[in-house]
């Protein structure tokens, strides 16, 4: 550790230490090594059952398959999980008021900054070297070659470094860790979109080089064996670590001093429009107190450019839709607008529902962990407030925040409907899933604030579960789809032996399995949401710390002192 305290200061080697022995390290490699090997055996199973069925079947395309899957869930896991370690690290100091005591101690800020970035970053690589194994064997087993395989292994490390460089810098320069990484989210948004700007790449010189930022974009050309298409999304992302926590190390001290001094303005016309308080004080404190849709200056200016880019773009294609359509017949104007429409909202499909999801989990999981840590969850509690009133405050407030980008997405959707570049179908499904696991993840976030110790990881753990939840509501949905039309064929093969339907006409299926699986993932998600929040309601004072404990008060139980007659007394 000598050797590690003269590069990174004397602050790395303890962090690292105590960071890299925690419990949920090895649960989260064994899963993802798990998940890993259970591709690399349904590939190798599929590849033996069809060679079975065709002689001349050759395995590569089930290879690509498999290894893009394998290799996408580390490059997901590091894009996710190093914001959410690190975003709340230095404004949690900032909270509880540990940061002055670091800043007047003999290291630097760039010590801090890398003590930091090393503890948490070693926790991501120790995840992320699970899934290496499979993802060389796959790889191997396609025909990538050597170019090929060392970039595809090097860039969910720089995904790494460089979500984690951004973290860094957003949490030194925000108040709050939920801002910063809401910060940072809202910048991977914009890099997951960024293959769009190729479609205007006539008036941005750049927007080819900006599309590299997307990381499954430079995965699926390495796996098609465009090996430099991978290493310019590391050199990227690589230089947005370093950048990152360049800044973070020059701006942490005079960040925090401006912070505390007070010398921050602050709108003052915006008290103007404040109203009374009215019969729900938690959550006037929530919408007008805690500036519930306040993310800083770096994260509301990148809002709204995200609902900028939605709805202008979106305005603008259908307005020439309509335009070629109806004012200016011209077919073939009309097909390319309606195609870019229909590109733009099936590419920001994914990325704006995820967003929205980390967006709602992570305001709510920071609600109370964060009163508890600002020392203001005690008065709260005094208070004759329910806790559904306080529950439900805080889980509005986090709707509240991101009513802009959700109105933007739901207009940009609904002109691509109208103008019939996208189905109805897709729409409400899109929809759905918005409403349906924001609020599973309202409720989980709400639960993991309320057990938590601290913002920082109810932020992780709440990012963790979103994850874990994919995986297994995927699983489940599998299994009962597959079990019910397991069981439409038997009663369909019995009635055909008993005379009540022909062989010829088919097993009768009322919906498609696509459908099927849809409505089975999201009553999962629905049913899981509302166990957790009836668990929440009925439980609160217990998490909450409200109800003391028989032998926190010193006396009897209740039906002993009850039970007892005078002459016992």
């Amino acid at each position: 550790m000598s050797d590690l305290a003269s590069l990174l200061g004397p602050l790395a080697g303890p962090e690292c230490r105590r960071l890299t022995r925690r419990g949920w390290l090895f649960l989260v490699r064994t899963l993802l090594g798990a998940a890993c090997t259970g591709v690399v055996l349904v590939a190798c199973w599929l590849w033996w059952l069809l060679e079975r069925l065709d002689a001349s079947f050759r395995p590569g395309a089930s290879f690509g398959i498999a290894l893009g899957i394998c290799a996408a869930m580390p490059v997901t896991l590091a894009l996710l999980l190093c914001p959410a370690v690190l975003a709340g690290v230095l404004a949690g100091e900032k909270d509880r008021g540990t940061l002055a005591l670091l800043l007047a101690a003999r290291v630097t800020a760039l010590e801090i900054v890398l003590a930091r970035l090393a503890s948490r970053l070693a926790q991501v690589v120790m995840i992320l070297l699970a899934g290496l194994p499979a993802v060389v064997l796959l790889a191997m087993l396609s025909g990538l070659g050597g170019a090929a395989i060392g970039v595809l292994v090097l860039l969910p490390f720089a995904v790494a470094l460089g979500g984690s460089g951004m973290a860094l810098a957003a949490s030194a320069l925000s108040r709050r860790g939920r801002d910063a990484l809401l910060a940072v989210y809202l910048l991977d948004l914009l890099f997951l979109i960024a293959p769009l700007f190729s479609a205007v790449s006539g008036f941005l010189p750049l927007a080819e080089r900006l599309g590299a930022l997307n990381p499954y974009r430079g995965l699926s050309r390495i796996i098609q064996g465009d090996a430099w298409g991978g290493a310019e999304s590391i050199a990227l992302w690589t230089l947005l670590g370093v950048a990152g926590t360049g800044l973070a190390a020059w701006r942490l001290r005079p960040a925090y001093l401006r912070q505390i001094g007070g010398t921050a303005r602050r709108r003052d016309a915006r008290r103007g429009r404040v109203p009374a308080v009215g019969d729900r004080p938690v959550l006037w404190k929530e919408l007008y107190i805690e500036r519930a849709a306040a993310m800083g200056r770096f994260g509301r200016l990148l809002g709204w450019l995200i609902v900028l880019l939605l709805l202008g773009a979106a305005g603008s294609l259908a307005f020439l839709i309509a335009w070629h359509r109806w004012v200016y017949p011209n077919p073939t104007e009309e097909l390319w607008a309606a195609g870019l429409l229909e590109t733009l909202v099936q590419s920001a499909t994914t990325p704006v529902s995820w967003l929205l999801q980390w967006a709602i989990g992570l305001r709510a999981a920071v609600g109370i962990a964060s009163e508890r840590e600002r020392a203001t969850w005690d008065g709260l509690l005094l208070t004759p407030l329910e806790g559904t009133e306080i529950m439900w405050a805080k889980i509005w407030g986090s709707l509240y925040a991101l009513r802009g980008l959700f109105l933007a997405a739901l207009i940009a959707w609904a002109l691509a409907v109208l103008l019939g570049a996208l189905e109805l179908t897709s729409f409400l499904s899109w929809l759905l899933h918005v409403l349906v696991i924001g609020f599973f993840m309202a409720a989980v976030g709400s639960w993991i604030s309320l057990t938590a110790p601290s913002a920082t990881r109810a932020m992780a753990i709440t990012i963790g579960i979103w994850l874990g939840a994919i995986v297994v509501m995927a699983t489940i949905a599998t299994i009962v789809v597959l079990f019910g039309a397991l069981i439409v064929m038997l009663v369909w093969l019995s009635a055909v032996r008993l005379g009540l339907a022909a062989m010829a006409g088919g097993p009768p299926v009322p919906v498609s399995f696509g459908t099927a699986w849809n409505a089975t993932y999201l009553v999962l998600y629905l049913a899981s949401g509302l166990l957790i929040a009836f668990m929440c309601r009925f439980r609160f004072d217990r998490f909450a710390g409200r109800t003391p404990s028989r032998a926190a008060t010193g006396g009897p139980p209740p039906t002993q002192g009850r039970d007892e007659g005078p002459a016992q007394k």
